[in-house]
């Protein structure tokens, strides 16, 4: 009997999105929740709750289902995490899949802007990443490198690694 693991994790997800799965945020002081409402190949969408109250709705062309599910792999094609900042101490929703053949995608939401797009996306060639690093939010990503002027383009891709929200000097 041959069992396909991948086939086998999207007919989990399917029956957890059933059950309405809505995750609180991790850290006690905060006021909000998520939920995943759907979760397909290429279309996912995640929502806000607020004291209860559903206050925002978000529509990702990418499959979140993978975040719902507890691997021992460190590589997931999908998370959904409550992040808390200095500079948001309420805390914000980040979310990264994997989007097209080989890109992924990280998608930073504000809960409290109650806005219909995420306060920052961006979708890296072949990898995006964050941490946090003294209570600030950064994002790592990879981007073709393009020639400018006279630079000389030595690699294919470059890695560009920023704070968020960006600092102004």
């Amino acid at each position: 009997m041959n069992i396909n693991i991948k086939q086998c994790s999207h007919y989990l997800a399917a029956f957890l999105m059933f059950i309405a799965i809505t995750v609180n945020a991790e850290h006690a002081q905060l006021t909000w929740t998520w939920q995943l409402d759907r979760a397909m190949l290429n279309d996912s969408v995640v929502s806000i709750s607020i004291d209860g109250q559903a206050i925002s709705h978000y529509e990702f062309s990418c499959d979140l289902s993978d975040a719902l599910l507890e691997t021992e792999e460190d590589e997931s094609s999908a998370t959904i995490d409550s992040v808390v900042t200095d500079s948001n101490p309420e805390g914000l929703l980040v979310v990264t899949c994997m989007f097209g053949a080989h890109s992924e995608q990280i998608s930073i939401i504000d809960p409290f802007q109650n806005k219909r797009h995420a306060e920052f996306s961006k979708v890296g060639s072949y990898f995006v990443d964050w941490h946090l690093n003294d209570d600030q939010l950064w994002i790592k990503y990879d981007e073709s490198c393009e020639k400018k002027d006279n630079d000389v383009c030595d690699v294919p891709f470059l890695t560009v690694e920023m704070p968020w929200p960006v600092i102004k000097e």
